[in-house]
């Protein structure tokens, strides 16, 4: 009988042990499913509020970027409108040119022409000589019957 009495007091130990080492195991265990039924409540009440923002946030992401095509168009078509600008400018820029050239060689011109008035003027009056017509007789005759003013 002693060997059942030592085995059976083997195994009251060995339980006693496995007893010592389980209930403070089951209690945390205890302890972290309490903890996260209550994280899981809390979850359950704030998510769908997460969720809402979450889809506000993505609804008002996606109205920017509607918004930043709209600009990005009317920054384009203003861009083509300055650029329209800048060519009429430039176009205005070489009629102004060329205009600006022709007054000026107009001007020169005319200036060359009154510089050749002034200097005949001068010999006229330089040497005292009068303007007169050249003689009838000198000058070379036509056929008035073949002329072509006859003919009209």
């Amino acid at each position: 009988m002693l060997v059942i009495e030592i085995e059976l007091g083997i195994i009251v130990l060995v339980m006693l042990g496995l007893v010592a080492v389980l209930v403070p195991v089951l209690i945390r265990v205890g302890r972290v499913a309490k903890e996260s039924e209550h994280v899981l409540r809390q979850l359950n009440t704030e998510l769908p509020f997460l969720f809402q923002e979450v889809r506000q946030l993505i609804q008002s992401g996606d109205r920017a970027a509607a918004n930043a095509r709209r600009v990005t168009a009317g920054v384009a078509s203003f861009s083509d409108a300055i650029a329209g600008i800048g060519r009429t400018v430039t176009n205005v820029q070489v009629s102004i040119r060329r205009g600006a050239e022709a007054v000026l060689v107009g001007l020169g011109r005319n200036i060359k022409g009154g510089i050749a008035g002034a200097r005949a003027a001068f010999r006229v009056i330089k040497r005292g000589t009068t303007f007169s017509l050249p003689r009838r007789d000198l000058l070379p005759r036509r056929d008035l019957r073949r002329s072509a003013y006859r003919r009209l």
